[in-house]
């Protein structure tokens, strides 16, 4: 892949993170057909112009002018076109990046769950560091988020335990 297709999926004016089942799209491409060639990259002035496109699963276009006056970014899914990347705020980043730490007690090794101060969003980065060890999310994994409560599998809390949870909220 060249830094010209890299720069056309992922503009270096843009930020966020690509939605994931839309990056699958993309990487399920390269796996069966071992290169970009059958992708295509359009770049239009407007929504109507990108609709008009004879478009295949996989293609990546820019419009110009998604109506409110500024550039998006879209992939092609095989039934309609979805935003691929939002563009930055000026102000950056809007989320708050905190750490919280916790020595473990006996009632939070009883329960196996911790409430944090806020709510981590989905939207970036969360990290849960127990003794050192960071642990992985998902039901079949350490620990789940709920809101803002952390459920830990497999008792893995144990009273003096030190626990450190990294997110942005």
């Amino acid at each position: 892949m060249t830094m010209e297709e890299i720069n056309k999926l992922f503009p270096p004016e843009y930020g966020g993170p690509a939605q994931i089942s839309d990056l699958r799209l993309a990487l399920t491409y390269l796996n069966n057909y071992g290169e970009l060639g059958g992708i295509e990259f359009h770049e239009v002035q407007t929504i109507a112009d990108m609709q008009a496109l004879d478009a295949d699963q996989g293609d990546v276009c820019k419009v110009a002018n998604d109506g409110s006056g500024q550039p998006q970014t879209y992939i092609y899914d095989n039934t309609q076109w979805k935003i691929l990347v939002e563009p930055r705020t000026s102000g950056g980043t809007q989320y708050t990046k905190t750490t919280e730490v916790f020595e473990i007690d006996s009632t939070d090794e009883a329960f196996q769950e911790i409430a944090l101060n806020q709510t981590p969003t989905k939207f970036d980065h969360i990290f849960v560091i127990l003794n050192g060890i960071i642990l992985t999310e998902g039901s079949i994994y350490d620990f789940e988020l709920v809101g803002n409560m952390i459920y830990f599998k497999d008792n893995h809390l144990t009273a003096g335990d030190l626990l450190a949870v990294k997110y942005s909220y």
